[in-house]
């Protein structure tokens, strides 16, 4: 937890001294400091980070697919809603 408050510590002093929000960090920093630390569970970043991987894998799968399978048949294969494999699709076109 001690790198997570050094880098809050760094990021508030850097906005203070770059004159961001000065008066709002001064006054605010106990605050900041203790919800950030509070609010910021690791294992719960990192889980997310992982899904958010495993679903950006899945966008290049339905990627690399569109020219070969129909929309229907990548998102029953892929797993995806046929929404989000249709949005792709457009956004690829």
């Amino acid at each position: 937890m001690g790198n997570i408050k050094d880098a809050v510590n760094r990021a508030v002093d850097e906005c203070i001294q770059e004159g961001r929000l000065v008066e709002f960090l001064e006054k605010y920093r106990g605050e900041i400091m203790a919800n950030v630390l509070t609010d910021f569970n690791e294992e719960a970043f990192i889980k997310d980070m992982k899904e958010e991987g495993r679903e950006e894998a899945k966008f290049e799968i339905v990627i690399n697919l569109l020219d070969v399978l129909s929309d229907e048949e990548i998102a029953r294969r892929i797993g995806l809603p046929l929404e989000t494999v249709q949005q792709l699709r457009k956004e690829n076109e």
